[in-house]
């Protein structure tokens, strides 16, 4: 329900150009945050990172709770962390460990300057759930279907920069899930039972093709597997 509210505020705000202001806001508040003794505070690997796991946060929180930051609550922020993030995001564990750390520091700040009128709530959510979100991360029952093709790229040693590595990846796999989708579908040998291997038949494939008077054994696979069907005339 508070989506569908924040989704109707969102139209409203859409149809005044409320994209570019939060584009604007998003990097007003990185650009002090990095100014900040908040961030300063932050471990190395937590300050290289900061930037992406912000700018992250705040765009699902726009795009899939539909919340600008005036709209974020304990719930929604919950939501974000511990569902989205993990089933989404492919990275390495550390960045998910460190993901939570950066918001609380990030959501100080916001507090500290006034920006974030319920910080506390949202701060206090945030630094419940984060010994979670790494969990929820590494938990592949949690991954969408991109995130799971993409953690079996990582995993396979491919170089994600390499755009034609990535790319052989994925069509291998494509081949591979049809091929155990083929192995899987019931066969049907005892439907042409009756029909002897040199028979001649004709058959009607899936794309309309009719081949008449071809032996039984040349096309006994496909009729198997469902690419064509006898064809009575």
């Amino acid at each position: 329900m508070e989506a569908i509210e924040n989704l109707e505020t969102r139209m409203d705000k859409l149809l005044g150009g409320g994209d570019t202001d939060i584009e604007e806001l998003k990097e007003k508040w990185l650009n002090e945050f990095h100014q900040d003794q908040y961030f300063l505070d932050q471990t190395e690997y937590q300050k290289e990172n900061s930037s992406f796991i912000i700018e992250l946060f705040m765009e699902l929180m726009y795009n899939y709770e539909y919340a600008t930051p005036d709209q974020w609550t304990a719930s929604n922020v919950k939501e974000v962390c511990l569902h989205v993030v993990p089933r989404k995001i492919t990275a390495e564990i550390e960045l998910f460990e460190n993901y939570g750390l950066v918001l609380q520091s990030f959501i100080k700040f916001l507090k500290a300057n006034d920006y974030l009128q319920n910080a506390d709530s949202i701060l206090k959510s945030i630094t419940k759930v984060t010994p979670e979100i790494a969990k929820q991360a590494n938990n592949s029952d949690n991954w969408g279907m991109a995130k799971s093709l993409m953690m079996g790229a990582q995993n396979s040693g491919v170089d994600f920069t390499n755009e034609d590595e990535l790319q052989k990846f994925i069509i291998d796999k494509n081949l591979e899930i049809d091929e155990r989708n083929k192995q899987s579908q019931p066969r049907n040998e005892d439907a042409f039972k009756g029909i002897e291997r040199n028979q001649k038949i004709s058959v009607k494939y899936e794309d309309g093709e009719i081949v008449k008077g071809i032996k039984f054994k040349k096309v006994e696979q496909d009729l198997i597997t469902g690419k064509c069907v006898i064809f009575e005339n």
